[in-house]
């Protein structure tokens, strides 16, 4: 059954490639990769253009300074010295990753870490703001950062779309070893190469999200010289002494980056040229609108500010409605009102750039969904007809169970609904190339009973409980009480189970999705579950009982089931374990009685279980 733990769904790329433009495409890509720029110092300069702008912590600290210099015809000795300072360690900082010196992990250099790049970006809009006070400048910061904000998020939905290989991955690594001379002799190079063609990330070429924060760095800049020929500002020079010398710099640096993403084998040449042009133009198409809807020309030029407020606005009130029960909606609500009330200008651009990625992330989601379904199908069926269940020593209702809900999930998944639609894909969706949250598909009881396993024992190290102290499991159906009787078998205790449904199906879409939402937003979320083959009672009273289930995210299942032990049956202590959970919170773990908060655990979770989804 290994087999099944590592497989990987059938590619399904979206790229017309049997174009005369795609020949093209890749001839122009295979000339410019094979230009003879195979030795020192070109290939750390090729090196550094190409990572300058995708990288998310160098475009967000040191990239946004060459604002500051093209608004300011005499930059005071503070800016001038600000600039170099970024400019040494940038260049100094790329050169220890590439030659190892410092630092070692340089993935984690190029993913950025999330505090830090909160930090420096915080830092750089207060800079702008408060310390050096360019008004203009510091609203150009503010378009650049809500471009790159919108430019990822729609670069990622472009790439998960269509799916196409980079060249690394298109050519191969023979190809590269053959014909690459950069490949065969520079260790760093190597690396690169090999990780263009490796992951999910292999099959995110097009477009260049690199090219495209390019782009958007000389869009802002165009729109820098527009807005200081307008305003009519003592405070503002409109007479640039280092103008020509900032876009030329910044132009060759864009043009650099696309050239050194082609030779890097991390994306052709139409790639490039898209994505820079997606960046170039989406700051431009934003003053377009503030130009033509903002009634008082003194105010126009901040729409960027206004933008990337509206923005964060509204992820905040997202999260909040999301993540923050019973009072999430109405706080939600709030945000957007005092938000509304305290500034003077709303951002419509911003409502509708949001809602537009919202629907286009749910569209890809289920066409991804709908073509990858079939083949869920076709091997899931393989799969379980392949499988060893271990139901010697099981209760016939489990037996039954268990087939009931291989069928329940082989007809939910090819199930057509009354209004002829399909139902959205069950468990996980492969939006990226590859499964979002785990690499492995499905598992075997032997995994299972391992994970279980490592599951116990962290819940005994947080909850500090004696093992020989609880005296029943209790399943909850249906996931839970197929992994019960592995609990039960290895600590020799008796079993008992209950059901605690909440859904009326498998599958959750749109509007049922919005449902949900809106219940745990309203806080009664954990108020819709309903008990049914409830236990004995009399086996529970004066147990201290451990309840399993095969998920557990929000802990109503647990609260509904232990409500009812509790109250109704009288158990002495009750507490829950599941086999997956968030892994931000431990949600595995289920104990009211617990202090502190549990240690974090990650285990590698399969998508599919022996009885379909968790």
């Amino acid at each position: 059954m290994d087999k099944y733990l590592t497989l990987d769904h059938p590619t399904y790329s979206r790229f017309p490639d049997e174009t005369k433009l795609n020949k093209y495409d890749k001839s122009i890509s295979l000339f410019l990769t094979k230009l003879p720029f195979n030795f020192e110092p070109f290939l750390f300069i090729i090196f550094f253009f190409g990572h300058v702008f995708g990288t998310p912590l160098t475009s967000l600290s040191a990239v946004p300074t060459v604002f500051l210099f093209h608004a300011h015809a005499n930059p005071s000795p503070f800016t001038s010295m600000y600039g170099l300072i970024i400019a040494v360690i940038l260049i100094t900082v790329f050169f220890c990753v590439y030659t190892k010196i410092i630092i070692k992990d340089d993935d984690k250099f190029f993913d950025g870490n999330a505090g830090l790049i909160a930090l420096f970006t915080i830092a750089n809009l207060c800079i702008f703001k408060f310390i050096i006070g360019d008004i203009v400048a510091y609203n150009m910061l503010c378009t650049y950062y809500f471009s790159w904000i919108i430019l990822n998020i729609s670069a990622w939905l472009l790439k998960v779309y269509f799916l196409r290989d980079r060249p690394a991955l298109y050519y191969g690594k023979q190809f590269l070893k053959e014909n690459i001379p950069r490949y065969v002799h520079n260790t760093m190079w190597k690396k690169m190469l090999l990780k263009s063609s490796q992951g999910k990330n292999a099959r995110h070429s097009f477009p260049s999200l690199d090219s495209a924060v390019g782009g958007c760095v000389v869009g802002v800049l165009v729109e820098l010289n527009k807005v200081s020929t307008i305003i009519n500002d003592k405070d503002v020079t409109t007479s640039y002494q280092y103008k020509d010398i900032i876009f030329s710099i910044c132009i060759f640096s864009f043009i650099m980056g696309m050239f050194g993403r082609v030779y890097l084998f991390a994306h052709h040449f139409v790639d490039v040229i898209v994505g820079g042009s997606l960046g170039f133009l989406f700051p431009l198409s934003i003053r377009l609108y503030f130009v033509d809807n903002v009634s008082t020309t003194t105010t126009f030029y901040l729409f960027g500010g206004i933008c990337l407020t509206w923005l964060m606005v509204y992820i905040v009130s997202l999260a909040t409605f999301f993540f923050v029960p019973k009072s999430g909606l109405f706080l939600a609500i709030g945000y957007i009102c005092v938000a509304r009330w305290y500034f003077t200008e709303f951002s419509i651009v911003t409502l509708f750039t949001f809602a537009t990625l919202l629907f286009t992330l749910s569209t890809i989601f289920h066409v991804q969904a709908k073509k990858v379904k079939p083949w869920v199908v076709q091997t899931m069926n393989e799969y379980f007809n392949e499988i060893e269940d271990p139901i010697q020593n099981w209760p016939i209702s489990l037996q039954k169970l268990l087939i009931e809900k291989r069928v329940e999930f082989l007809k939910d998944c090819s199930e057509i609904k009354e209004d002829g639609s399909d139902n959205i894909f069950p468990g996980d969706v492969y939006l990226s190339g590859k499964f979002i949250k785990t690499k492995h598909f499905a598992c075997d009881w032997n995994v299972l009973k391992t994970l279980m396993l490592k599951r116990l024992d962290h819940f005994v190290e947080n909850t500090g409980i004696d093992i020989n102290d609880i005296d029943l499991i209790l399943g909850i159906y249906s996931g839970g009480a197929l992994l019960a009787p592995i609990i039960s078998e290895e600590l020799n205790l008796p079993l008992e189970f209950i059901k605690a449904k909440r859904y009326k199906g498998l599958n959750l879409n749109l509007t049922e999705f919005a449902y949900v939402a809106l219940q745990r937003a309203l806080g009664k979320h954990d108020d819709a579950y309903k008990l049914s083959k409830l236990p004995d009672k009399r086996k529970l009273k004066g147990k201290n009982i451990l309840m399993i289930d095969d998920a557990c995210v929000s802990g109503g299942t647990f609260k509904a089931v232990a409500k009812f032990c509790k109250e109704e049956a009288g158990c002495k202590e009750i507490r829950g374990l599941a086999l997956a959970g968030s892994p931000s919170t431990s949600s595995h773990i289920w104990d009211p009685t617990m202090k502190k908060k549990p240690t974090i655990q990650k285990i590698d979770m399969p998508i599919f279980s022996p009885w379909g989804t968790f």
